[in-house]
């Protein structure tokens, strides 16, 4: 109203009393222009934060799988490892069997071979105690033969003794009589030689005796300890052989285990995989549905603001036809005449 040309101070009170809501509205109406104007500005930066913040979140998830497959392949590889490990505890286990089963039939073997000594030793101890009987009953023989011959020569030698005393005429003469008795002191004294040999024979056999049931005892106790040391050592190879695959069964039941952890992993890293996956898709329908938003919430925001310009538009034009009225009605001329009179009312 500064350029209106109004001298009379009614109409100068009736303008000033509507010219501030007109101002009013004129500013909201400005203003909603402005906020139209950077509706656009607004929507690119919120999209491009919406996009950055999604770039941000899908840059996480690409790490996480990255994660979740460097652990898949490490468990694969200790997966492997620990199987390469059961595979070579099962081929010594194995081995250590056919060694403790090599083991037992070299003692078996062992054991039949000593066996078989004292079995050749006996038999020669029982050979040679025959030979020993033999020479011994031999000798006894030999001597009783000896002895036979003495006692049948004794008396011939006697009568050939008598029978030169008695052609020389001196049987009675002490020549005779020492003649007869040194023929039986010789053969009491072939007789005491033949009887000490015997008795050395037989002395000389029961040695030979005794050495052979003393060899024979020691064979027996050899024997008793060879059986006893082939038991031990079959006890002990059984127990090694049992105490191995107890420890198999616990190494076969680790390894069932561990691998069973591993399988257990593994589907707990596919499931995470998955997830991720999901989350993944989930991410850019997120931002698909963000950017929508923000579309129609800058569509929203620009239907209000022109809404707010109408409604500015219209109360200025209703306080400009309430100044019309009102001057018209106190000049009695109508609104009518003062349209072309007030043309910069608003300001041009």
């Amino acid at each position: 109203m500064a350029n209106a040309n109004v001298t009379n101070p009614l109409i100068g009170a009736i303008i000033g009393a509507e010219q501030p809501a007109i101002a009013q509205y004129g500013q909201q109406f400005n203003q909603a222009l402005a906020g139209i104007g950077q509706i656009g500005a607004s929507e690119q930066l919120q999209g491009a934060q919406l996009q950055q913040s999604t770039a941000l979140q899908g840059a996480q998830l690409q790490n996480q799988l990255q994660g979740n497959t460097l652990q898949s392949q490490n468990i694969t590889q200790e997966s492997q490892t620990a199987a390469a490990q059961q595979a070579a505890e099962v081929g010594g286990y194995g081995v250590s069997q056919q060694l403790l089963g090599l083991q037992g039939t070299e003692a078996s073997q062992a054991y039949v071979n000593s066996m078989g000594q004292l079995g050749a030793q006996n038999t020669y101890l029982g050979q040679q105690e025959q030979i020993a009987g033999g020479q011994y009953g031999a000798t006894q023989a030999g001597l009783a033969l000896q002895q036979a011959n003495l006692n049948y020569q004794l008396p011939l030698a006697q009568q050939a003794q008598y029978g030169q005393s008695a052609a020389s005429g001196a049987t009675n003469t002490v020549g005779a009589q020492n003649a007869q008795g040194t023929l039986q002191e010789q053969y009491a004294y072939n007789t005491g030689q033949l009887g000490i040999q015997g008795q050395q024979a037989a002395l000389g056999y029961q040695g030979q005796q005794a050495g052979f049931q003393e060899q024979g005892a020691l064979n027996a106790i050899q024997g008793t300890q060879n059986l006893q040391t082939y038991q031990n050592t079959g006890q002990q190879l059984g127990l090694e052989s049992q105490q191995a695959a107890y420890q198999q069964q616990g190494e076969v039941a680790g390894y069932q285990g561990q691998q069973a952890g591993y399988q257990n992993q593994q589907a707990q890293l596919a499931n995470t995989a998955a997830s991720l996956g999901i989350s993944e898709q989930q991410l850019q329908a997120q931002l698909a549905s963000g950017m929508t938003q923000i579309g129609i919430q800058g569509q929203q925001t620009q239907d209000q603001l022109f809404q707010q310009a109408s409604q500015a538009e219209a109360g200025q034009a209703q306080g400009l036809g309430a100044i019309y009225s009102n001057v018209g009605a106190l000049t009695g001329l109508g609104p009518q005449a003062f349209t072309s009179s007030l043309p910069n009312l608003y300001g041009g």
